[in-house]
């Protein structure tokens, strides 16, 4: 408080109504507007009155309550230079919260399309479509690449529309860090995350799971975001270099399994980079650069901060994280159509697990199929994988007619030098004037086994024993041996009743 001796001071209130000021194309803030320049106008004319009423009071008898005036104010002129300067105070870090909402933002803008991906696969296959393909001829790899072919283009227009209305919507984190370098790490993790939806539709048969599992790969996405922004892990240098912790790296690895973790270390770089209106973001040549490990000040490289973002206290930079995404992308696109061939289809048909070392899947070779023959011929033989004798039924003389023909052209082409049969048969290499065969079926057989244990209709909780339940279970042979050969250029039909295995055979197939 001042006290101004001999003077009578009279204050006369004024009502201000404060409102935000619309000035210049901008709206402009109420305390640099109005309020700071109205105290400092007030409190330099009350020093105005002071300084000129003192000056009038003899000095001699005030000489003890007044401070020493210069020239300047006794003269009747007040210096009065005030500047507006902010209380000094470590600057605040707020990347974590900043992080984590765009962070999350970008991730559930990017993750529409693994889910929408995941169920359409997933639908195709319970649909039969994919089957259904297949049967026609189309390859796996042919498939697959389709896929692939069109949402690397989807993802690629979501990227580049993400950090294009980013810039247009003047957000530092855009506008700052290179456009080259968010565009790569956003069609990355889109590409890595689009193979992660295949490797994981392999494993669905129901579109509605896959909408469910979609969603609750995203809420884990987040989770996981978010342990990496509170706690650093595990991309924090005294955990990734510690001596104690054994398993710091072990668990690293296993974070960068998912492509959510790079992801999430790719966003907080960018962001602790134009965390500040001075920082300049990082630019394409700093992916290599910029982040180090070093805690001694005295060997860290002198930088200038407003020119060029470092940081001393990081691991995994950004190139990795870029090689990182490729590889999940190629090693998740690579299981899921190794686990295609593996894991039993709609039929329940698959390959064995080592078929990719088997040089028939890559090149089929005409002895392949001759080889095949002769099995067909030995089981024939020995009567392995027969149906039993009850289940025989009388063949029409039609069937019998082609099963008969079939069974002498499996004969002309396993009789090893017996060469007279083949000028009056069609083969797969042709004859002169001889039809050619587009498909062959020698005791073609399918059977669905009897399960060792079932529940009776009485409820789910009483299980037995298959073989106590109303009678034994049998074995079903949904085609008990088939021998048929479809011509090139010909239009076949399969007729039959209901249930006497035509939709199986076709998926055999």
């Amino acid at each position: 408080m001042l006290l101004f001796p001999q003077q009578r001071l009279s204050w006369i209130p004024v009502l201000w109504c404060l409102q935000v000021k619309y000035f210049k194309g901008s709206f402009q803030d109420p305390t640099l507007f109005f309020q700071v320049p109205m105290m400092n106008a007030v409190a330099r004319e009350l020093s105005r009155t002071f300084f000129a009423a003192a000056a009038a009071v003899d000095s001699s008898s005030n000489s003890a309550m007044l401070p020493a005036l210069d020239d300047d104010v006794t003269g009747g002129v007040l210096s009065w230079r005030p500047q507006l300067v902010k209380f000094p105070h470590p600057s605040l870090q707020t990347s974590n919260l900043l992080g984590q909402v765009l962070s999350s933002f970008i991730f559930a803008s990017l993750m529409f399309g693994f889910v929408t991906q995941m169920s359409n696969l997933v639908n195709e296959k319970s649909l039969g479509l994919r089957l259904a393909l297949r049967n026609v001829g189309m390859l796996d790899s042919s498939y697959w690449v389709s896929w692939m072919m069109f949402d690397a283009l989807i993802t690629l227009v979501t990227s580049l529309l993400l950090v294009i209305f980013g810039i247009i919507l003047q957000f530092s984190f855009f506008s700052k860090n290179d456009f080259g370098l968010l565009l790569l790490l956003f069609w990355l993790f889109s590409l890595a995350m689009t193979s992660f939806s295949y490797f994981l539709s392999v494993m669905i048969r129901k579109t509605q799971a896959a909408v469910y599992l979609g969603f609750c790969v995203f809420i884990v996405g987040w989770v996981f975001q978010t342990v990496i922004f509170v706690a650093k892990l595990p991309y924090s240098p005294a955990f990734y270099y510690s001596s104690s912790n054994r398993w710091g790296r072990v668990f690293f690895w296993v974070f960068n399994l998912f492509p959510w973790d790079p992801l999430t270390k790719g966003i907080s770089d960018f962001n602790e980079a134009t965390l500040s209106p001075s920082d300049p973001g990082l630019r394409w040549s700093q992916q290599y650069t910029y982040c180090s490990y070093q805690p001694d000040p005295s060997k860290q490289a002198p930088h200038n901060p407003t020119v060029e973002f470092r940081s001393y206290d990081c691991v995994y930079p950004m190139h990795q994280i870029y090689w990182n995404l490729v590889v999940q992308w190629v090693v998740y696109w690579a299981l899921a159509a190794y686990l295609n061939n593996v894991v039993p289809n709609e039929v329940g048909t698959r390959s064995p697990v080592w078929f990719v070392f088997s040089p028939s899947y890559w090149r089929p070779r005409p002895a392949d199929q001759v080889a095949a023959m002769h099995r067909v011929v030995q089981q024939e033989a020995a009567g392995k994988h027969l149906p039993p004798a009850a289940d025989e039924c009388p063949l029409e003389e039609d069937v019998a007619a082609e099963e008969d023909r079939m069974r002498a052209t499996l004969l002309a082409r396993t009789s090893a030098g017996n060469t007279e049969h083949l000028s009056s048969l069609p083969v797969f290499g042709g004859v002169a004037g001889a039809p050619r065969y587009a498909a062959e079926l020698y005791g073609l057989r399918r059977v669905f086994r009897a399960p060792l244990v079932t529940c009776t209709p009485a409820g789910l909780n009483t299980c037995i024993r298959g073989q106590q339940a109303r009678g034994p279970l049998r074995d079903f042979w949904a085609i008990r041996g088939t021998w048929l050969g479809i011509e090139e250029g010909q239009l076949f039909c399969l007729l039959g009743p209901n249930g006497a295995g035509k939709t199986t055979t076709i998926n055999c197939l």
